[in-house]
C-alpha cells in the first residue's frame, strides 16, 4: 500500500516493478482506479532509483488525483513515455492500494452540553 499526500510535492514512493519487468529502460503506466467512484486516472512515470534492482522510485507532482480516498493501481511496463492505452504495454508488473488525502488537517469538535438525553423503547 502507498500513501500519497496531493499537499506535499513532490510526492515520493516505492514500489518493486522491475522483478516482474523484462525491459532493460522501461517507462511505467500506472492506472489508478477510484473505489467508490469507479473513475481511472492514467498517468506515466520514470524510474528514479539509483538501484533498480533493489526498488523503483516514482514522483508525483501537483495534484493529479481528483478525489480523495483508496484507489486500487496496476503497473504496466512498455517502451513509449506518453501511451496510455493498456494494450500497447507488455504487461503488469505491479498492483496493489493507494490512500489518497489531499490534507492531514485534522479537527476535533468538542460537546459543550452537559446535557445527556437518553430515549427508551417500551415496545408499545
Amino acid at each position: 500500500m502507498i500513501r500519497i499526500n496531493q499537499t506535499n510535492t513532490p510526492q515520493l514512493f516505492a514500489l518493486t516493478c522491475t522483478e516482474l519487468g523484462v525491459l532493460a529502460n522501461p517507462f511505467y503506466l500506472f492506472v489508478f482506479t477510484n473505489d467508490m467512484t469507479l473513475k481511472e486516472q492514467s498517468i506515466v512515470l520514470t524510474d528514479n532509483s539509483i538501484y533498480k534492482s533493489r526498488y523503483n522510485l516514482f514522483e508525483i507532482t501537483g495534484t493529479f488525483f481528483e478525489t480523495d480516498g483508496w484507489h486500487s493501481y496496476k503497473v504496466y511496463e512498455q517502451d513509449a513515455f506518453n501511451n496510455t492505452d493498456i494494450a500497447m504495454t507488455n504487461g503488469i508488473v505491479e498492483e496493489g492500494r493507494a490512500f489518497v488525502v489531499s490534507s492531514f488537517d485534522v479537527q476535533f469538535k468538542q460537546n459543550d452540553s452537559d446535557t445527556v438525553t437518553f430515549n427508551q423503547y417500551n415496545g408499545n
